[in-house]
């Protein structure tokens, strides 16, 4: 008897004690959330099944405005999420966080805002979690954080934005205006100078023939310059039609070959055209605008080319209905670091005291007048050993090389 009754007390003891464990775990683990929930930055709060405040912690507490006396046991919607942002009513049946208490499901939100004590609002981001037992939702808890802030840059950074479309436009504006106020005159010296170098009744001096060349020079180089500005300004401006057609590649690259023969025997030059070796290849494109680009690669390709260097163009279609047309010379290369100053407008990395000519812009438009025509450029170089400038466009229909078809301004 005495046996038993020691063993029931030893049982027993061995239960408070393993009660006593699980107590001190709990609260221990009590404790733990407490302090979470008090060092927390963001703000938390409990509800019951009703929608009334069971807990509240300090940055909830500071946010809000309203102590823990003021919230526990009051209607969360009624007292801090009663109006939408634009300040009208918000029914409590359509509130996000009483229908988590509703249908157990988590609700999350950036765009609405919760109201202070001092009857001021502040925007907020919230997450609603439902609690469960079993099946049953038995209350919720709200995280939410104060995102003025946010708010306040993102609403500076569409004003930026809009500003700075503004002094675009203003700025395209202004360089397309004095394009044609600069275009008028110089076409009137190019072609006086032109008259008086194809004057046969009073034949030029050398050094009067001299002259004349280097003002056509100097007229033909600015009246580039001018035409190119006005191409930025129209591209900015989104005032830029493009007339798309069916382009033979071949027949494109063997015009833009003659146009640039003479740069080619200047600098002994050796060019490969393996376009034409392709047959009938198409492209998709505008083709004074498609020409302007590789016009400009291929003199570039020949400009910074050493003399007696070679330049190849080739052509290639891919698996995404593109056309790569590579121009590939032998020429100084660009250091990697450079490479994404390629297309800034006005950048000739360095180049100015080289003694080529050069706008710093002709890149810039190339890129850009690709884009427009749904394609890209794509550049590959080895510094001292030459570069790789890719244009991507669209593939072309032979059968529809007569046809085309007017894009409206990009």
């Amino acid at each position: 008897m005495f046996t038993g009754l020691a063993r029931d007390l030893t049982e027993k003891k061995s239960v408070e004690k393993e009660l006593e464990k699980t107590r001190l775990a709990r609260d221990e683990m009590f404790q733990r959330y407490h302090l979470i929930l008090e060092a927390a930055g963001e703000g938390i709060y409990g509800l019951d099944a009703n929608g009334y405040t069971t807990f509240i912690n300090p940055a909830a507490e500071r946010m809000l405005g309203y102590s823990r006396a003021e919230m526990i046991g009051k209607p969360q919607h009624e007292l801090i999420h009663h109006s939408q942002p634009n300040g009208q009513p918000y029914p409590v049946e359509n509130c996000p966080i009483q229908a988590s208490i509703r249908n157990g499901k988590v609700y999350h939100k950036n765009n609405e805002v919760f109201w202070r004590k001092d009857g001021t609002s502040m925007p907020v981001e919230y997450f609603c979690t439902p609690i469960t037992v079993g099946e049953d939702v038995v209350g919720a808890v709200v995280t939410f954080k104060d995102i003025t802030s946010q708010k306040q840059a993102e609403k500076e950074l569409i004003q930026a934005k809009e500003d700075a479309v503004k002094a675009n436009n203003a700025k395209s504006q202004f360089l397309s205006q004095m394009s044609h106020e600069l275009r008028t005159p110089l076409n009137a010296i190019l072609g006086f100078s032109q008259l008086i170098n194809t004057n046969q009744e009073e034949p030029l001096t050398s050094n009067q023939e001299q002259g004349i060349h280097e003002i056509l020079k100097a007229g033909k180089h600015l009246l580039e310059l001018i035409n190119e500005i006005l191409d930025m300004a129209r591209i900015e401006a989104g005032n830029l039609s493009l007339s798309i057609e069916d382009i033979n590649l071949s027949d494109l690259i063997e015009e833009l070959v003659a146009l640039t023969l003479p740069m080619v025997k200047g600098k002994k030059i050796d060019l490969y055209n393996y376009v034409s070796m392709k047959g009938d290849l198409y492209v998709q494109a505008d083709r004074v605008r498609l020409k302007q680009i590789l016009l400009n690669l291929i003199s570039n390709a020949i400009k910074y080319n050493t003399d007696g260097g070679s330049v190849w163009l080739d052509a290639s279609e891919n698996d995404e209905g593109m056309v790569e047309i590579q121009v590939k010379d032998s020429g100084m290369g660009i250091a990697e670091e450079n490479i994404d100053g390629l297309f800034q407008p006005f950048n000739r990395l360095g180049t100015e005291g080289m003694g080529i000519e050069g706008t710093g812009i002709g890149l810039t438009i190339s890129k850009q007048l690709a884009e427009c025509m749904e394609g890209t450029i794509r550049v590959k170089s080895d510094e001292g050993k030459g570069s790789i400038f890719s244009v991507f466009i669209p593939q072309g229909e032979p059968d529809m090389a007569s046809e085309g078809f007017f894009l409206e301004p990009v």
